[in-house]
């Protein structure tokens, strides 16, 4: 089983590259395959790949024709279905990183897999990490009305300057009782997001 997350931010940020490791770090864990398609630029290529994320020059429909395909999008018709999700063999994310309000930039991916079917993991916008986790939980048989999410979530960080709250206007599935996003995020937030811009070559 296989999932594709096509890279479509302008570069890789330390939040991006946090987001993607999250990502693999869960498929790996259920014994999924993930890789981060169309990475065109040589810097972020090689950033990717020196932290150990699969990487692919080609994009994720260029790799993925296999009928049992299903790309995530959040203006799908449909939710998918722990059926469905235990049943695909190649599901694509779009490595977006989110805008509030959404605007939609999913369509410049779902415009390019006309074979493929389209879901949506219900009506919340999720992160990248976020979409990797709900699908697995789908595909260990959980539907998406048992999962619980705490929606835009607050999180008090102590940085140097004191301690601040810092909301994330996205959706979260909840893991023993708290929303399930990696420590390294929460670590980028408390060195503040200047610090996220730029990772040194």
């Amino acid at each position: 089983m296989l999932i594709l997350i096509e890279h479509m931010e302008d570069r890789v940020s330390r939040w991006v590259l946090e987001e993607y490791l999250e990502s693999s770090r869960v498929a790996e864990g259920v014994g999924m395959e993930l890789i981060v398609t169309g990475v065109s630029s040589d810097y972020d290529y090689a950033v990717l790949s020196s932290r150990g994320v699969n990487v692919s020059r080609e994009h994720s429909w260029e790799l993925c024709d296999d009928p049992k395909t299903i790309v995530l999008d959040l203006w799908a018709s449909r939710d998918l279905s722990p059926h469905e999700a235990m049943a695909g063999e190649c599901f694509v994310i779009g490595g977006i990183m989110g805008d509030h309000p959404p605007r939609g930039r999913g369509r410049l991916l779902t415009m390019h897999f006309d074979w493929a079917a389209f879901r949506r993991l219900g009506p919340r916008q999720l992160s990248v990490d976020g979409a990797v986790k709900v699908l697995t939980m789908l595909r260990g048989g959980v539907s998406l009305d048992r999962i619980e999410f705490v929606d835009s979530p607050t999180f008090r960080i102590d940085t140097g300057l004191g301690s601040v709250e810092v909301l994330l206007p996205f959706s979260y599935p909840v893991r023993d009782g708290k929303p399930w996003i990696s420590g390294g995020l929460l670590r980028l937030l408390a060195r503040g997001l200047e610090w996220d811009e730029a990772i040194p070559p």
